[in-house]
């Protein structure tokens, strides 16, 4: 296992174990060489390896990383010309839609005057995801 895990909201995760020679029991009470969840908040993953004999058990921890996913965003033009009005509505987020302008909200309007490169994240109780880039040129 590794230090940090990051995944999305909603991912299905799954995390072993190897080298073992006994058994492995995850912080949650499960027992076996792996778990496996969906994400749903960024957590630390403990497991612990407890030998058939002896005394020494070894324990693992990997910290699961959950942010949301980049939202989607659709166009309402297919073809951007200079000084045309063009909406961009963004998508799949649950929290709230942060805009690299400074706009709020699912949607943008801007008037395309030059050539322009735009972002949107998505920010919830996860987190805060990568940025869905947006380039257009006139």
């Amino acid at each position: 296992m590794g230090d940090t895990l990051k995944v999305v909201t909603d991912q299905q995760v799954m995390i072993s174990i190897t080298n073992c020679a006994g058994t492995v029991k995850w912080d949650d009470g499960s027992t076996g060489s792996f778990i496996q969840f969906s994400a749903k908040e960024s957590r630390m993953v403990t497991a612990s390896c407890q030998p058939e004999t002896g005394c020494f058990t070894k324990t693992v921890q990997t910290y699961v990383q959950v942010k949301p996913p980049k939202p989607t965003v659709q166009s309402s033009l297919t073809d951007v010309c200079e000084n045309t009005m063009v909406t961009f509505s963004a998508g799949g987020c649950t929290g709230q839609y942060l805009w690299s302008n400074g706009a709020n909200g699912n949607q943008i309007t801007l008037v395309a005057t030059q050539p322009q490169l735009l972002w949107v994240k998505c920010q919830d109780t996860a987190g805060t995801s990568d940025p869905k880039f947006i380039q257009f040129r006139n």
